[in-house]
């Protein structure tokens, strides 16, 4: 399990590091709705190599949508405060994880995994409908579309 998850962050990096410069908002909104997606399957998962195959494609989305992000970091950030705010958004993870240990003792493992997917996938879509600032990202870092 674990050489699949590695296997697949080093997809999702290859991925970003050969793409060419273009969207930043695509691999972030794509990369997280693909994780959420196969989070559900994850975590019913009735066959080892299914859940093997899951989580890889898990950690390449992921990788892919975090390089994103921080990408967008970069550009968005003045030089002054650049460090801080890296800083706070590789914090926001653990208050992630805490909430799904909450979760996982509460309503089991499956279960945990399945809203958290359900939950990537809603605050996904919700931050491209009502937060313009979001959707104008490839302005706002000087990037085309692809």
């Amino acid at each position: 399990m674990m050489a699949a998850t590695g296997v697949g962050g080093m997809l999702g990096s290859l991925s970003m590091a050969l793409a060419r410069e273009g969207s930043l908002v695509g691999p972030m909104l794509l990369g997280s709705l693909v994780v959420g997606a196969v989070l559900l399957v994850f975590g019913h998962a009735p066959w080892f190599w299914l859940a093997v195959t899951a989580a890889g494609i898990v950690f390449a989305a992921s990788v892919l949508t975090n390089t994103a992000v921080q990408i967008a970091v970069q550009f968005l950030s003045e030089d002054y405060i650049r460090g801080r705010v890296t800083t706070i958004t590789m914090s926001v993870a653990p208050m992630g994880t805490l909430l799904r240990a909450y979760a996982t003792q509460a309503f089991g493992a499956p279960w945990a995994i399945t809203w958290s997917g359900v939950a990537l996938i809603l605050i996904s879509l919700l931050l491209w409908v009502l937060l313009p600032a979001f959707r104008r990202i490839d302005e706002l870092c000087g990037r085309g579309t692809r």
